[in-house]
């Protein structure tokens, strides 16, 4: 077996990142990059499916230093798409049929990405002590400010 300066765990996009950034700083460095999945990128993957094309992971990005030269290192500056108009409705599988996103608070109401429990569960919000819990996940804040049947819109809009 080979020895290493570096392993990293998971070549998810963090892990890719950190590979790729170390040895920016220190080209002589020998990294490995070990993956369980048959494939690197983690969550991030184009699918076809039905005649749509789905782009699993992160569609977007805000622009700012970091990003701007990471794209520039890796040469991927050209590449970068701006965002259509069109891309402002985004959608959600719910009950095997699609569901737009809400585009404001109020909309949270109204939508059908949420069952009625959940919708409902909204109002109370104001009323939900604001303790941050060491360690919580996204999901575990959603789920006690919001409660359990936004979980799952959440994660679908944080990915």
């Amino acid at each position: 077996m080979a020895d290493f300066d570096l392993i990293v765990v998971g070549a998810g996009p963090a892990g890719l990142a950190h590979a790729f950034w170390r040895l920016r700083e220190r080209p002589d460095l020998h990294v490995c990059v070990v993956e369980a999945a048959p494939r690197p990128g983690g969550w991030v993957e184009t699918v076809e499916r039905d005649g749509y094309q789905l782009e699993l992971g992160p569609q977007g990005f805000r622009p700012d230093d970091d990003t701007d030269a990471f794209l520039d290192a890796a040469g991927l500056t050209d590449e970068v798409v701006p965002c259509a108009e069109s891309a402002q409705r985004r959608f959600v599988v719910r009950g095997g049929a699609p569901r737009e996103l809400p585009s404001s608070p109020a909309g949270l109401l109204r939508t059908r990405a949420l069952p009625l429990a959940a919708r409902l569960r909204l109002l109370w919000e104001p009323r939900v002590r604001s303790r941050t819990q060491p360690g919580e996940s996204v999901a575990g804040f959603v789920r006690r400010r919001f409660g359990r049947g936004a979980v799952p819109l959440a994660e679908a809009m944080m990915h």
